[in-house]
Protein backbone atom coordinates (compact mmCIF):
# COMPACT_ATOMS: atom_id res chain seq x y z
CA UNK A 1 0.00 0.00 0.00
CA UNK A 2 0.94 3.35 -0.59
CA UNK A 3 1.88 5.52 2.15
CA UNK A 4 1.52 9.47 1.74
CA UNK A 5 2.83 11.61 4.07
CA UNK A 6 1.38 14.46 5.56
CA UNK A 7 3.60 17.51 5.05
CA UNK A 8 4.15 16.42 1.67
CA UNK A 9 0.07 16.45 0.87
CA UNK A 10 -0.05 20.38 2.44
CA UNK A 11 2.78 21.24 0.25
CA UNK A 12 0.86 19.73 -2.90
CA UNK A 13 -2.44 21.45 -1.90
CA UNK A 14 -0.44 24.64 -0.66
CA UNK A 15 0.99 24.20 -4.68
CA UNK A 16 -2.65 23.73 -5.71
CA UNK A 17 -4.30 26.34 -3.50
CA UNK A 18 -1.81 29.76 -3.98
CA UNK A 19 -3.15 30.07 -7.92
CA UNK A 20 -6.15 29.15 -7.92
CA UNK A 21 -6.92 31.83 -4.81
CA UNK A 22 -4.61 34.71 -6.40
CA UNK A 23 -6.88 34.26 -9.96
CA UNK A 24 -10.01 33.78 -8.56
CA UNK A 25 -9.76 37.08 -6.20
CA UNK A 26 -7.98 38.55 -9.13
CA UNK A 27 -11.08 37.77 -11.11
CA UNK A 28 -13.75 38.81 -8.33
CA UNK A 29 -12.24 42.01 -7.42
CA UNK A 30 -12.42 43.03 -11.06
CA UNK A 31 -16.48 43.04 -11.04
CA UNK A 32 -17.27 46.35 -10.17
CA UNK A 33 -20.76 45.08 -7.76
CA UNK A 34 -17.98 42.96 -5.65
CA UNK A 35 -17.68 45.67 -2.80
CA UNK A 36 -21.10 46.51 -2.57
CA UNK A 37 -21.59 42.34 -1.10
CA UNK A 38 -22.08 41.67 2.41
CA UNK A 39 -18.99 40.02 3.76
CA UNK A 40 -20.37 36.11 4.54
CA UNK A 41 -22.19 36.15 0.78
CA UNK A 42 -18.44 37.42 -0.63
CA UNK A 43 -17.23 34.30 1.25
CA UNK A 44 -19.97 32.22 0.55
CA UNK A 45 -18.90 32.94 -3.47
CA UNK A 46 -15.42 33.09 -2.79
CA UNK A 47 -15.71 29.00 -1.98
CA UNK A 48 -18.19 28.09 -3.93
CA UNK A 49 -16.05 28.71 -6.54
CA UNK A 50 -12.90 27.65 -5.42
CA UNK A 51 -13.58 24.52 -3.97
CA UNK A 52 -14.82 22.47 -7.20
CA UNK A 53 -11.67 24.66 -9.07
CA UNK A 54 -9.39 23.03 -6.48
CA UNK A 55 -11.40 19.59 -6.02
CA UNK A 56 -12.18 18.59 -9.79
CA UNK A 57 -9.26 20.66 -11.67
CA UNK A 58 -6.05 21.49 -10.00
CA UNK A 59 -5.75 18.65 -7.51
CA UNK A 60 -5.81 15.96 -9.62
CA UNK A 61 -3.81 18.00 -11.64
CA UNK A 62 -1.17 18.59 -9.10
CA UNK A 63 -1.16 14.85 -7.76
CA UNK A 64 -0.64 13.46 -11.12
CA UNK A 65 2.40 16.10 -11.30
CA UNK A 66 3.38 15.08 -8.20
CA UNK A 67 2.70 11.44 -7.76
CA UNK A 68 6.46 10.15 -7.58
CA UNK A 69 7.08 12.60 -4.98
CA UNK A 70 4.53 12.10 -2.85
CA UNK A 71 4.32 8.23 -2.79
CA UNK A 72 6.67 5.99 -0.79
CA UNK A 73 7.62 3.03 -2.10
CA UNK A 74 6.83 0.07 1.19
CA UNK A 75 9.93 -1.50 0.56
CA UNK A 76 11.49 1.91 1.01
CA UNK A 77 9.98 2.56 4.42
CA UNK A 78 10.85 -1.06 5.66
CA UNK A 79 14.58 -0.28 4.52
CA UNK A 80 14.44 3.48 6.55
CA UNK A 81 12.90 1.16 10.02
CA UNK A 82 15.70 -1.40 9.12
CA UNK A 83 18.61 1.13 8.72
CA UNK A 84 17.09 3.38 11.67
CA UNK A 85 16.79 0.28 14.35
CA UNK A 86 20.60 -0.94 12.85
CA UNK A 87 21.67 2.58 13.90
CA UNK A 88 19.83 3.01 17.42
CA UNK A 89 21.19 -0.51 18.04
CA UNK A 90 24.70 0.82 17.61
CA UNK A 91 24.16 4.21 19.39
CA UNK A 92 23.12 2.17 22.12
CA UNK A 93 26.18 -0.08 21.93
CA UNK A 94 28.04 2.85 21.66
CA UNK A 95 27.30 4.51 24.57
CA UNK A 96 27.64 1.43 26.93
CA UNK A 97 31.20 1.24 25.88
CA UNK A 98 32.92 4.73 25.88
CA UNK A 99 32.22 5.84 29.57
CA UNK A 100 30.11 9.62 29.33
CA UNK A 101 32.19 12.46 31.23
CA UNK A 102 31.07 13.24 34.62
CA UNK A 103 30.37 16.72 34.99
CA UNK A 104 31.11 18.36 38.14
CA UNK A 105 33.61 19.97 40.09
CA UNK A 106 37.04 17.93 40.25
CA UNK A 107 38.78 18.45 44.00
CA UNK A 108 41.56 21.35 43.87
CA UNK A 109 45.31 20.45 43.17
CA UNK A 110 46.94 20.11 46.48
CA UNK A 111 49.75 22.60 45.06
CA UNK A 112 46.89 25.07 44.61
CA UNK A 113 45.25 24.61 48.42
CA UNK A 114 48.56 25.67 49.66
CA UNK A 115 49.37 28.49 47.64
CA UNK A 116 45.69 29.80 48.69
CA UNK A 117 46.28 29.28 52.52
Amino acid sequence: METRLRWKRVCAIWIGMYPVNVATSWAITMLPWWGGIALPARSAIVVTVVAPLMSLIMMPAITRLLAPWLRRHPEHARREQRLRAVLDELAVAEAETVPLPVIGIAPPAAGRDRAAA
